[in-house]
């Protein structure tokens, strides 16, 4: 190993940056983790023993936001990846043809090229 590079790692595994970063790291791990289990647990407990006939109408008002954020991703994707989108333009500026994007999704897919049309 070069001595540039054992210096770079010596610095980051003895620099004071590193150990700050990773200590802040685990407590913000440690407070996500406390208040993902002090709001969750009595929420989830509430919905499956106290919910009643609104049961239904709890478990949806919980699934209902992850639900529409995976729909909202899974649009976005496609409108960044329709032959007019944002990310072809920039790959065709670049230099990369539509006809090798649709090769290499061909070969990623075994043949079943699927295209998605922009709304």
């Amino acid at each position: 190993m070069s001595e540039s590079a054992e210096q770079t790692l010596r610095n980051f595994w003895e620099g004071e940056q590193f150990l700050t970063v990773f200590a802040r790291t685990l407590v913000y791990v440690a407070i996500a983790l406390a208040l993902s289990l002090a709001i969750g647990y009595p929420v989830a407990y509430y919905a499956a023993r106290h919910a009643g006939r609104w049961k239904g109408l709890v478990l949806l008002g919980l699934i209902l936001p992850f639900w529409i954020n995976y729909l909202m991703r899974m649009l976005a994707w496609i409108n960044l990846l329709s032959p007019d989108g944002w990310g072809t333009r920039v790959l065709h500026d670049i230099g990369i043809d539509r006809s090798e994007i649709e090769s290499v999704v061909r070969t990623r897919s075994k043949g079943r090229l699927q295209r998605f049309e922009g709304a």
